[in-house]
This record gives C-alpha cells, sequence and structure tokens, in this order.
C-alpha cells in the first residue's frame, strides 16, 4: 500500500470511528458533551434544520446564552432556545427563552434544573447523517458494512503475514541443510582422497610383487 493509500485508509478508519463515537454520544453523555440534533428552525439562521449541537453542563448560566432544556426521551425531545430574561440567582434561578426566528417568548420559565446544557458549537446539516445512522439501514449502510470491510481487510493482512514467516523459516531451514551439506563435504573429500592413495598403493604393490615373480621366473629358466 502506498501512502496516499495508507492515508485514505487511516482517514476512513478516522472517520468511521469518530461516526460511532458521535451516535454514543446522542445517547448518553460522553467526557460531560452530549450531542442532540436539531428537528425544527425556530433558532434559523444560526441554528438551522438538521445540524448537530454540541451541548456542555455549564456551572452557570447568563443572558444571550443557548441551551438546550426540557424532557429528552424516546417520545419528548428537548428545546434549544436562546436565554432573554433571567430571575433569581443560583440554582433557583428561571430563564426566559425565545427561538431566534420566534416573535414572542416560550410560554414558560425554564428552572436550572430542566436544563441540560450549553450550546458550545454547531456543526451544520451533520445532524441528518447520525439520524440516519441511528435506523437500522442506515446503521447497517454508515456503520456495519465499512467496519465489516476493515475487519476483513486486517484479516488478509495477517494472514499474508503469517504466509511470509513461514516462507522465511523454510529458507533458512534450506540454507542451514545447505551449510550442513557444505560442511560434510571437505570430509567425503578425505576420505575419497583416500580411497584413492590406499588403492594406489595396493595397486603398485601388486605390480612391484608381479614384476618380482616374473624376474624370479626368468631366473630359473637361466
Amino acid at each position: 500500500m502506498n501512502a496516499l493509500g495508507k492515508v485514505c485508509y487511516y482517514s476512513f478508519i478516522a472517520i468511521l470511528f469518530s461516526l460511532g463515537a458521535m451516535l454514543i454520544a446522542t445517547q448518553v453523555p460522553v467526557l460531560g458533551i452530549e450531542l442532540k440534533i436539531v428537528k425544527s428552525g425556530s433558532m434559523e439562521p444560526s441554528i438551522g434544520v438538521g445540524s448537530l449541537i454540541v451541548v456542555r453542563a455549564a456551572p452557570e448560566y447568563k443572558l444571550g446564552d443557548v441551551i438546550t432544556f426540557g424532557p429528552d426521551t424516546k417520545k419528548q425531545i428537548p428545546t434549544t432556545h436562546r436565554i432573554v430574561g433571567v430571575e433569581g440567582q443560583g440554582k433557583r434561578a428561571k430563564f426566559t427563552t425565545r427561538g431566534d426566528a420566534n416573535d414572542v417568548d416560550d410560554g414558560s420559565a425554564v428552572a436550572v434544573r430542566e436544563v441540560i446544557g450549553k450550546v458550545i458549537f454547531t456543526i451544520p446539516k451533520l445532524g441528518y447523517l447520525l439520524d440516519f445512522a441511528r435506523t437500522p439501514v442506515g446503521f447497517v449502510f454508515l456503520v456495519g458494512i465499512p467496519a465489516g470491510l476493515i475487519i476483513m481487510d486486517e484479516i488478509v493482512v495477517l494472514i499474508r503475514e503469517i504466509g511470509k514467516t513461514k516462507r522465511g523459516r523454510g529458507r533458512k531451514g534450506g540454507a542451514r541443510e545447505v551449510r550442513i551439506r557444505t560442511r560434510r563435504e571437505p570430509k567425503r573429500r578425505q576420505n575419497s582422497e583416500r580411497e584413492i592413495r590406499m588403492q594406489q598403493y595396493y595397486q603398485s604393490d601388486i605390480e612391484r610383487s608381479a614384476v618380482v615373480i616374473l624376474r624370479s621366473g626368468e631366473h630359473r629358466n637361466c
């Protein structure tokens, strides 16, 4: 895999990991941070429909803060509006809120205990993607299939590495056998040379004996 391929691959993993983390953060707080998806246009143009808002609890809330408050259940969604009035202090404070796109204040004041947190920043349109990812079909397409492809790719890489390791061990074993053979070769050569010398010695001895016999025969004939 070349450098560009590695960058794309790890970027894809980072995006997938971030998407998974954001999905978790829409359900439960992560490090004191919650993610909410804006469903209405009451805060436009500052916060549009489908935006993802990052909410975190604050020690205190003041005039002008955008806060998320109210019940957050499967049947009820919280409201995100701006504080336009404050009554009282501390835990007894109550806030008058209004959407930026609305002409009138909200019907009832918001107690501190009802506040989920203050909006830190928003990401336009990303809420649509997360909203789709929370559905069974969206989860399969955006999380399940990419995660499965990554796992399969890692398994293929692991199998290749195991194959390379086995081939490397086989080559080392073959090299060791060659070294053992080369160590044995000088001994074999020495043995062969000794056998040749012995054969030459015996052959010369036989020739000498034959010469002596011939000479003795000649002396007898004389």
